[in-house]
C-alpha cells in the first residue's frame, strides 16, 4: 500500500484477487476519496502493470476459474449505489465489457462474489433490510445470472454453495437468525431443512464453509462464541477462548478441503493475534502477533470489564470498560465512545493508541447502546426508525452512572463517536450537555432532516431503512425532534473538537 500510495495525497484500498491460475494479481484502489475504485492489474511473473484498467467500480470484482475473465460491479456517479455488474476479458478494450446485470431498484446496491467453493459466482442485491442472490457458473461463460429464490421484503441471507448442496444464513421467521440446507436451488426459503434453529438468547453473525465443517460466528448474551458444527455426524463443537470480552474474526477460507481454519483474535488488552486452528485436534496455533513498541508492555496491568447500566425505561444497557490497575477510578478522567446504528457493534478490541491514555490515569469505555445487535437483531431494531432515541437516552444513562458507579471523575467526562456515533455525540450535548467536559465529533452525521429529503445526496434513499422517509410526515416530526441542527439551543456546550471527511 505504501509503494502504490506514493506520490498521491489519498489513497484508499479497496482489495486484492489473484487469478486462479496465479498469474495475474487484480487491485482496486481509490485516489480520490470518492469511493469510485479503479481496477489495475499486475503481471506477477514480470510485476508489470497491465496496460488496461476499469474505473468507476465499487472495488467489488470476482475471477471466473478460466483466469481470463472478471465481473465487477459499477457505481453511480452522483449516488454512488452500486447498480450494474460488468463481464470483462483481460486484454480486450473496455468497450466490449458486457452488462450482465442491472438493479434498477433504487434501495440495494449489487455486488459480485466469490465463494470459496468454486462452482458458482453469486451477484449479491442488498437493500438495508433484504437480500436477493443470483447464481451464475464460475467457467467465464456467465451471462444470464438466476436468480436463486424467491425475494421476499425483509429477509436477509448468505447462501454457502457446497458439494452437498447449500447451506443458509436466514432470518426467515428467526430475526437472530438460523442456518438451513437444501439439496438443490430451492424456490422459497420455506423449501430448506431447518439445520441450526433459531435461539432468542444467540445472535449468528456469520457462517463459513470447509468440506467437512460449518463455522459459525455468534453472540451469546452479547459476547463472541465460535461453533463448529461436523457436517457428516452433525456433532457441535466450540473453540475455546479463556476471555471474557474479546473479538475475534475467521478469516477467509480458501482450501475447500482443509481441516483447519485461520482466525484473528484479540481482546482490550491482548494486541490482535493470528492463529491456526485444528479442527480435528482442537489444538490452537498462534502463528501471528503484533509486536507493542513499549517493551514494558504486560496485558496483566489492565483490566477490562463488562458492566451493566438500567436505562430510563429499566432496560439493562451494557457497556465495557477498560483502564490500568493503579488507576485510582473516581479521580480518573474518562473516555466513553458510542456508535448506535446500522445493528454494527463496537467492538471490544486492542486499540495502542488508547496504552498512552491508560497509562496517564484514562478510563476508555465502549457503550453498547440499542442500535447495535451487541444482544440481537432486537437491539437493533429498538434504535432505529421510531425508536431511534433509545440510543441517545442509553448512552445519557451510561453517562450519568459511570461516576455513581465510581467508574470516573464524572466532572472530566469525554465523549467520541463518528459518522451516525457523530449523531448521536451532537443529540446528547444539546440534551445533556451538563455531562460532558469534552466531546470528539468524527465526520459526524448531523443534518438528518434536511440531509434525508434530498434524494440527489449519495446514500440517502437506500438509508430510508434505516432513518425513515421524511415525507411521511410521521417520520418527518419524529426526525425533526432529534436532528442535531434542528435542536441547537443557547446553551452552555462542552468543548467541541469536529473532523470532515
Amino acid at each position: 500500500e505504501n509503494t502504490r500510495a506514493k506520490g498521491f495525497k489519498y489513497y484508499e484500498l479497496a482489495g486484492f484477487s489473484i487469478s486462479p491460475d496465479n498469474k495475474i494479481l487484480a487491485i482496486a484502489e481509490d485516489y480520490v476519496g470518492r469511493r469510485q475504485y479503479k481496477i489495475s492489474f499486475i503481471d506477477i511473473a514480470t510485476g508489470e502493470q497491465l496496460q488496461e484498467e476499469i474505473k468507476n467500480t465499487s472495488g467489488f470484482f470476482a475471477w471466473a476459474q478460466d483466469s481470463k475473465t472478471i465481473y465487477y460491479s459499477t457505481v453511480e456517479k452522483q449516488s454512488l449505489r452500486s447498480n450494474k455488474v460488468f463481464k470483462h476479458v483481460i486484454h480486450s478494450p473496455n468497450e466490449k465489457d458486457m452488462l450482465i446485470f442491472e438493479e434498477k431498484n433504487k434501495l440495494f446496491n449489487a455486488i459480485i462474489i466469490s465463494p470459496n467453493w468454486k462452482k458458482s459466482l453469486f451477484i449479491v442485491s442488498v437493500s438495508s433490510s433484504t437480500t436477493k442472490y443470483y447464481e451464475m457458473a464460475s467457467d467465464g461463460s456467465a451471462t444470464t445470472p438466476v436468480l436463486f429464490m424467491k425475494t421476499e421484503k425483509g429477509h436477509e441471507y448468505k447462501v454457502l454453495p457446497h458439494d452437498n448442496g447449500y447451506y443458509i444464513l436466514s432470518n426467515y421467521n428467526a430475526e437472530n437468525r438460523q442456518i438451513l440446507f437444501s439439496k438443490k436451488r430451492p424456490e422459497s426459503i420455506a423449501d430448506c431443512q431447518v439445520l441450526i434453529p433459531h435461539d432468542s438468547s444467540i445472535h449468528i453473525e456469520n457462517v463459513s464453509i470447509l468440506k467437512n465443517t460449518l463455522i459459525i460466528q455468534q453472540r451469546k448474551k452479547g459476547l463472541d462464541e465460535v461453533k463448529l458444527l461436523d457436517l457428516n455426524t452433525l456433532q457441535i463443537s466450540y473453540v475455546p477462548f479463556k476471555e471474557e470480552t474479546f473479538y475475534v474474526k475467521i478469516f477467509e477460507l480458501d482450501k475447500f478441503e482443509s481441516n483447519y481454519f485461520y482466525f484473528s483474535y484479540n481482546s482490550m488488552t491482548t494486541p490482535r493475534s493470528t492463529y491456526k486452528y485444528n479442527i480435528e485436534t482442537g489444538e490452537q496455533s498462534l502463528i501471528f502477533r503484533y509486536k507493542i513498541l513499549d517493551e514494558n508492555f504486560e496485558p496483566e496491568n489492565y483490566i477490562s470489564k463488562r458492566v451493566w447500566f438500567k436505562a430510563n425505561d429499566g432496560t439493562e444497557v451494557p457497556a465495557t470498560i477498560l483502564y490500568k490497575k493503579s488507576t485510582l477510578l473516581k479521580k480518573a478522567p474518562c473516555l466513553l465512545t458510542g456508535y448506535g446504528a446500522y445493528g454494527l457493534t463496537l467492538i471490544d478490541e486492542f486499540d495502542s493508541p488508547l496504552l498512552s491514555m491508560l497509562d496517564r490515569g484514562f478510563v476508555y469505555v465502549n457503550a453498547h447502546v440499542r442500535g447495535e445487535r451487541y444482544l440481537g437483531e432486537s437491539w437493533y431494531q429498538d434504535g432505529k426508525f421510531l425508536k431511534k432515541k433509545n440510543t441517545f437516552t442509553d448512552f445519557i444513562n451510561i453517562a450519568e452512572q459511570l461516576g455513581q458507579k465510581g467508574y470516573c471523575d464524572p466532572e472530566r467526562l469525554y465523549i467520541q463517536g463518528s459518522s451516525a456515533g457523530g449523531l448521536l455525540m451532537a443529540n446528547v450535548i444539546n440534551t445533556a450537555p451538563h455531562l460532558f467536559k469534552g466531546v470528539i465529533a468524527d465526520v459526524p452525521f448531523v443534518d438528518v432532516l434536511t440531509t434525508m429529503m434530498d434524494e440527489r445526496i449519495p446514500l440517502t434513499v437506500e438509508e430510508f431503512e434505516e432513518w425513515g422517509n421524511p415525507k411521511d410526515v410521521e417520520y418527518y416530526h419524529y426526525i425533526l425532534s432529534y436532528s442535531p441542527y434542528d435542536n441547537i439551543r443557547r446553551i452552555d456546550y462542552p468543548h467541541l473538537m469536529i473532523t470532515t471527511g
